[in-house]
């Protein structure tokens, strides 16, 4: 069993289309938590392959539901394979994208269902496309980032925890005379404490991961811990921007379009402070107005809005203000990750100093 980290579903924060709930909102029961649970995703790195082969069959003219019929045949990956071709069953009997989508929550990542939603309503699939694209890509790219920093930490990590612990009592025990039996049980308790401490971490992970809890917990620390807060406010806000302009720019309302996009944030306590605004919207108050409930935007996207409110080219100027908010994010990011690389390998030299 994988156990692939990206923001579970979006059940748990969605605002939902035009009744404001989140079309899984209700009738939930034990099959349904159970699916929550136990129902096996598709990794990142599938479904980025998969968007890439849907985008570019998509672009060249092929119709929606063959899009997902050759996706489904190219794939090797079982729940994959099968999970196309229930979506595209699903269109051939008259559902709407969002729908065939959405019944398929548990096992897509909550961004490609949200993206191609706001799509279908916008008519704007290759700009919904090539963004779900872009995420798939910086998400592995920062992926290996991080584990190529603190693989070698982590390695040094477990050696001094586990594994020169172990050394150091086998010999104490081998020149000690101490007997088979004694050494023997040394070794089967060493065994059983590092097995239960990492298949306790692993379902520990697994659980918070599966029933959304993590999502909570990495939205408040992305949301307001340093230095992480300002790195994943900066990612949230470029999807949210970028949603919004395509979008508003497809003609959809903006007390219609600002949940939508506030859904791609991806994280339930940026997307709760953007839907602060709907009650003025629903006013007829403009964005400008209206976001200034919103305390966690930042100055750049404030200005954006108060120039785009009088200018008339909203819908142009947020998507340049993503890339603006996602270049910002990544040049933080690549500096974080730099950082945290050379800390660790102080700290670690340091725990080696005065462990030994």
């Amino acid at each position: 069993m994988s156990l692939t980290i990206w923001p579970t579903s979006q059940h748990m924060f969605s605002m939902g289309m035009d009744s404001g709930k989140s079309p899984s909102s209700s009738g939930r029961g034990v099959a349904y938590y159970a699916a929550v649970l136990f129902t096996p995703r598709i990794a990142m790195k599938r479904m980025a392959l998969i968007t890439l082969q849907w985008s570019m069959l998509y672009k060249s003219g092929v119709p929606m539901v063959r899009c997902f019929v050759v996706a489904a045949e190219q794939c090797r990956n079982r729940v994959a394979k099968h999970t196309m071709i229930r979506v595209a069953d699903a269109l051939e009997k008259g559902a709407s994208l969002e729908e065939a989508l959405r019944s398929e929550s548990h096992r897509l990542p909550p961004i490609f269902v949200e993206a191609m939603s706001c799509a279908e309503v916008s008519g704007r699939f290759d700009d919904a496309l090539d963004h779900v694209c872009e995420y798939f890509e910086e998400w592995l790219e920062q992926r290996a980032a991080i584990i190529r920093a603190c693989s070698y930490p982590a390695l040094v990590l477990i050696a001094i925890v586990f594994v020169i612990p172990l050394a150091i009592g086998y010999f104490s025990l081998s020149f000690g005379g101490a007997s088979d039996a004694d050494i023997t049980r040394f070794l089967l308790r060493w065994i059983l404490q590092t097995s239960s401490f990492f298949a306790f971490a692993y379902v520990v992970a697994w659980l918070l991961v599966r029933t959304g809890v993590w999502q909570w917990i990495w939205g408040l620390v992305g949301s307001f811990i340093w230095p992480f807060g300002g790195i994943v406010r900066r990612y949230s806000h470029a999807r949210f921007f970028r949603m919004l302009g395509i979008l508003l720019g497809g003609g959809m309302a903006p007390k219609n379009a600002l949940p939508r996009a506030a859904t791609l944030t991806t994280n339930p306590i940026l997307a709760a402070d953007i839907n602060r605004a709907l009650p003025l919207l629903e006013k007829s108050a403009t964005l400008e107005e209206a976001l200034a409930r919103a305390h966690l935007l930042p100055p750049v996207a404030r200005e954006t809005l108060a120039i785009g409110e009088h200018t008339g080219s909203s819908p142009e100027l947020f998507v340049k203000t993503a890339k603006l908010l996602h270049d910002e994010a990544s040049h933080r990011m690549r500096t974080l990750i730099w950082t945290i690389e050379g800390i660790l390998i102080v700290l670690l030299g340091l725990m080696i100093v005065l462990r030994f």
